[in-house]
């Protein structure tokens, strides 16, 4: 489970995450698997938190992530934007990922991976949250 934390103030916008990655085990028990995992970036302007699931496609959120920032053009773009663009990015990889056979399609109505995402739009901060 992720801790995630998200104030949006007059001064300024604040996103927190836990470093924590567990695994639940078919016992129903909790393995912890890492105290270090990168959960908050920094895409160009704006940040981003995710939780959820830690891995696609063999490698970590923070592997992908890295991709994404090297690929993204934040000129003219608001926080939506960048949701936009964080879920067809995601959404993609996870697609391939099922399709791979690399883990079960989650429950209907299951959340595999959440992400919110903060920064400014004409000098308001916002703040979006989107799934897959």
């Amino acid at each position: 489970m992720t801790l995630l934390i998200a104030v949006g103030t007059g001064d300024g916008l604040i996103l927190a995450g836990d470093s924590r990655t567990t695994l639940s085990t078919p016992d129903q028990r909790w393995r912890v698997l890492s105290d270090f995992t990168h959960k908050v970036f920094q895409v160009d302007r704006f940040a981003v938190a995710t939780s959820g699931w830690a891995f696609l496609l063999g490698r970590n959120i923070a592997a992908h992530m890295s991709e994404f920032v090297r690929e993204f053009n934040s000129e003219g773009k608001s926080p939506e934007d960048l949701s936009n663009e964080l879920v067809d990015f995601f959404g993609s990889r996870f697609d391939d990922h099922i399709q791979a056979g690399l883990d079960a399609s989650p429950p209907s109505g299951s959340i595999a991976i959440s992400l919110i995402v903060m920064g400014y739009a004409d000098g308001l901060g916002e703040c979006w949250e989107v799934s897959l």
